[in-house]
């Protein structure tokens, strides 16, 4: 065996030739590498060696799965390697330079034949670096040094011809690969014959398919209106990616994205299609299912706030178009918060659900139903649109809400609200249609619940006055416009005056004062409500304080809360300070409570108050027999007095039904251990009259009379 030398190696992975070669001749014969099948030009290549260099022989040794050494007969089979890239590193200076590694050769001793002295070597090489096969060239020593230099050139440009040969099979494999992750089929039609062909890539037989026995095409063109689609878009001649097909005849939906590339001859005539087709069937459900959650609500299956508005906006376009008109229902369900605190939110939960079934049986079958968020509700049909029929609908709405329920074995009650607005008279545009439904549904609460209630022009005029007006008392805290009045609170029988009831006052822009008790619904959203409550809170501190000092009193104030200040965290705390800060003395101050805080109460407000309770700061309730809030709710917080309001519950507006139910409350009071001061009595009765209800104490002005600081500290100074 000869000594051996390493050659320099150049890398022909894509073709990357120093000296491409693309035609071998040898006399009048010639082969284009790129213009015959690879598998031809092999068996070519193989006798065309032979011929031009007699003594010479071809060998290609591959590694087995067992990792042993295989001669390959034909180079032709040289057998695909799953992720592996072929490569050929040789010399193409002199063949006599193309000798065979030591270690290469001694992998591959046992397979050269004995008769060989001399041998070139070519290792073929993955593209991970791992050696695949090697490449054998051999010669009887005799004949190689009988061949001339004409004959050494022709091997050599034999072997460049080779590796431009394994680089197109390397090509071929790699587009082979990328194909199959790119696609699940491969088409082309034919211009001229109108067929189609299709071969299945990643899938190794289509009828394979989970949800498919056919071939794509097959599907897609047995539908006329895909037929006609396609059609169209190879008429056109242009590219087209992504076109989308789905086909609704089997028991699962099925989805195809089609891309296509014209094709043109040399001549630039057009011979037809090429494309991929990829199965896009999940990738489909998978976008059903986004569009189903964007437009529906996840709990009770209804549309959602984004589709509603989506289908007012809708309806306006037909009214603008057609003159259709159409109702909207607004509602929210009564009771629920109470339930869904006590039981829980999955309870709550399945309220909802049970709800969205019940409204789906009142509407027309063209209405649509929505959950707007928490316990709201909203109905919007097109096929209501006469005001006997509404009403009807309405009442069915209200009636069905009332029904009791069973959830897990528990029956509760809520009842339901409802708002309603037409379109186009209530309306301009499918916002101001559902907030002036809102509109109503909250005038509809405010006249007793468990019932619906037509939007009218006034309602949205009261609303603006409201905005108006909250907007005007921030600017007026601003500006220093308010104060602080006061009412005597006297005791009943003797006459003597135990303290002053605070009035908040403001002398808007206009002159005109305005009194109240503390700054309540509308007014209480003003961003200032915080500010102005702890002011004036402070400012009657400050005042009682400085009486009881200067005329030797032990007088009390009286101060009511705005709900803003009852949802205060620090509501203690602050309060504590305040009274601290001023020196009043914290028996010599009740804090007030309006109803609709004490009902919204989470926990915060309830433990605030015993807080206070502990410092002996008397707690009082603001419209006590307003139904408002249990009993046991005001009790259980602290609350010992409570602030009896008779104009407020005078539903028959006779006085023996006042006087009776006011006798009947004071009673009721008495026997949970609290107070009762009484006021606007005037109306009713005289305050001999008054002393037969019963009471603590009374106040015989109504707020329009109360006094300013320096009036009822006149008053205060004759009576001492």
């Amino acid at each position: 065996m000869p000594t051996t030398k390493s050659g320099d190696a150049l890398d022909v992975v894509g073709g990357d030739l120093k000296q491409p070669v693309s035609t071998l001749t040898r006399e009048t014969d010639s082969i284009s590498v790129g213009s015959m099948p690879a598998e031809n030009s092999v068996r070519f290549l193989n006798s065309h060696i032979r011929q031009t260099v007699e003594a010479a022989f071809v060998l290609l040794a591959v590694r087995d799965t067992a990792g042993q050494w295989q001669l390959v007969p034909e180079i032709g089979t040289l057998p695909k390697s799953e992720g592996a890239l072929y490569s050929l590193p040789f010399d193409t200076e002199d063949v006599q330079h193309l000798v065979i590694d030591t270690a290469d050769l001694a992998e591959a001793a046992d397979l050269i034949p004995a008769e060989v002295s001399a041998l070139s070597s070519f290792p073929l090489q993955g593209a991970n670096g791992c050696k695949s096969g090697i490449l054998l060239l051999g010669f009887n020593a005799l004949h190689w040094h009988q061949i001339d230099e004409i004959q050494r050139r022709a091997a050599v440009d034999l072997l460049t011809v080779l590796a431009e040969l394994l680089s197109q099979q390397v090509k071929l494999q790699c587009l082979e690969q990328h194909l199959a992750l790119a696609a699940d089929w491969i088409w082309e039609s034919n211009a001229a014959t109108g067929t189609f062909r299709e071969t299945a890539t990643r899938l190794t037989d289509t009828a394979g398919h989970p949800r498919c026995s056919a071939r794509p095409f097959d599907l897609i063109l047995s539908n006329p209106k895909h037929k006609l689609r396609h059609e169209s878009l190879m008429e056109g001649r242009s590219s087209f990616k992504n076109v989308r097909y789905t086909l609704d005849n089997s028991d699962t939906p099925l989805s195809f994205s089609v891309d296509g590339e014209p094709v043109f001859d040399g001549n630039g005539n057009h011979t037809g299609f090429r494309g991929v087709v990829r199965d896009v069937t999940a990738e489909e459900a998978q976008n059903l299912e986004i569009g189903y959650l964007a437009t529906h609500d996840p709990l009770t299956g209804l549309a959602n706030r984004a589709a509603f508005t989506s289908c007012l906006t809708d309806a306006f376009e037909a009214w603008l178009e057609n003159g259709d008109r159409a109702t909207l229902f607004h509602l929210d369900l009564d009771n629920f918060k109470p339930l869904n605190d006590t039981y829980g939110h999955a309870f709550g939960d399945q309220i909802l659900i049970a709800i969205a079934r019940r409204l789906d049986t009142v509407p027309s079958m063209e209405a649509t139903i929505a959950r707007l968020g928490g316990d709201e509700f909203a109905i919007f049909d097109p096929a209501l649109f006469t005001r006997p029929a509404i009403e009807e609908c309405a009442r069915k709405i209200v009636d069905v809400l009332a029904e009791p329920l069973v959830i897990a074995g528990t029956q509760v009650r809520l009842g339901g609200s409802v708002g309603i607005s037409i379109l186009p008279e209530d309306g301009a545009n499918a916002e101001l249609l559902l907030g002036n439904a809102d509109l109503a549904l909250y005038e509809a609460k405010r006249a007793g619940r468990n019932r619906f209630q037509f939007y009218d022009s006034t309602m949205r005029q009261k609303v603006e006055a409201r905005e108006r007006t909250r907007n005007a008392i921030g600017q007026g805290h601003r500006r220093g416009e308010l104060g602080t009045a006061y009412l005597g609170i006297r005791e009943l029988g003797t006459d003597a005056i135990l303290g002053a009831e605070a009035i908040l006052t403001w002398q808007n822009a206009e002159g005109i004062p305005s009194k109240m008790r503390t700054l309540r619904g509308a007014l209480a959203q003003t961003d200032e409500a915080m500010e102005i409550g702890n002011h004036f809170v402070r400012s009657a501190c400050e005042q009682m304080s400085r009486w009881n000092r200067t005329l030797g009193r032990d007088m009390v104030v009286s101060v009511a809360l705005n709900p803003v200040q009852a949802k205060d965290p620090d509501l203690a705390r602050n309060i504590l300070t305040i009274v601290e800060e001023t020196e009043l003395g914290y028996a010599n101050l009740q804090v007030n409570i309006l109803p609709e805080s004490l009902r919204g109460d989470s926990g915060s407000l309830t433990r605030n108050l015993l807080q206070l309770a502990e410092q002996d700061v008397i707690l009082g309730l603001v419209d006590y027999g307003s139904l408002m809030v249990s009993p046991f709710h005001y009790v259980s917080s602290g609350i010992t007095h409570l602030n009896l309001d008779l104009s407020q519950i005078d539903p028959l507006k006779h006085r023996s039904s006042v006087s009776s139910l006011g006798a009947a409350l004071v009673g009721f009071a008495t026997q949970l251990g609290c107070e009762v001061c009484i006021s606007g009595y005037q109306s009713y009765m005289s305050t001999a009259e008054l002393l037969e209800i019963g009471g603590k104490s009374y106040s015989n002005r109504s707020m329009d009379f109360a006094l300013t600081p320096d009036a009822f500290g006149e008053r205060l100074a004759a009576t001492s």
